[in-house]
């Protein structure tokens, strides 16, 4: 059916892109097969190893603020800091 097919794959990739809530909450329905149809389950499984990842930017901004650091000054205050990340989690 479309919703096999296409619709469920399409709910999972817009949880993705909503934000870490909406992962999260796609994480938990993925498990629930009591509750949701088992196709809508494994698509939305892909939310555990595919979660998307976000930018270097946000990650310097989110660290700025918390540490109270003037915007732009990260890389001024810590000797080093990995623009890459390591792994992603939610």
């Amino acid at each position: 059916t479309f919703r096999d097919r296409l619709w469920y794959s399409m709910l999972g990739s817009c949880l993705a892109r909503s934000g870490p809530a909406f992962i999260k909450w796609g994480q938990w329905a993925s498990t629930r097969s009591d509750m949701f149809p088992d196709t809508l389950c494994a698509a939305l499984t892909e939310l555990h190893a595919d979660a998307p990842a976000h930018s270097w930017r946000i990650t310097q901004r989110t660290v700025e603020e918390s540490l109270c650091i003037p915007r732009g000054r990260l890389l001024e205050v810590f000797q080093s800091f990995e623009r890459e990340p390591v792994a992603s989690g939610s």
